[in-house]
């Protein structure tokens, strides 16, 4: 796990808001995400983060990015917010759903590929889930193979 993590935060910070179609880039990547349309301010650095999102009722676990997405130069000035939810597959758009921010990564960084973005993805989620687990999550529900 890289040294750059500040932890669980003590302060909540969390958002509501609704599930939208976006450009389907995390799913063409093999890392599907939820995109989130709020009308909240969201005071975070744009970057990743370890989130909880309780959806359909459920409370599941996740990695979000929020920022520009440098890496694919979209010309946008627009700030996205995505949730990749670990374990999951059920088609949420137009659904409502609570963020609780857990803790900091990384911040937001472009690619020389996309290649080099994919891994780095890989270990946003794998570094995610050990701090889950290091912090008492269930290790069951966080570690499963697979992202």
């Amino acid at each position: 796990m890289s040294s750059n993590k500040i932890g669980f935060s003590h302060k909540t910070i969390g958002f509501s808001g609704t599930v939208v179609s976006g450009r389907k880039i995390g799913k063409t990547l093999g890392f599907p995400t939820a995109n989130i349309l709020t009308d909240q301010k969201v005071s975070l650095l744009n970057g990743v983060y370890g989130v909880r999102i309780h959806v359909k009722g459920q409370i599941h676990y996740g990695v979000m990015n929020i920022g520009r997405r440098p890496s694919f130069q979209l010309d946008n000035h627009e700030v996205s917010c995505e949730v990749h939810i670990f374990h999951f597959s059920q088609s949420i758009y137009k659904e409502d759903v609570e963020v609780t921010v857990c803790f900091f990564v990384r911040e937001e960084k472009t690619f020389p590929s996309i290649e080099d973005l994919i891994l780095q993805i890989k270990n946003d989620i794998k570094d995610v889930k050990e701090q889950f687990v290091q912090s008492g999550y269930s290790k069951n529900r966080l570690l499963k193979i697979g992202s």
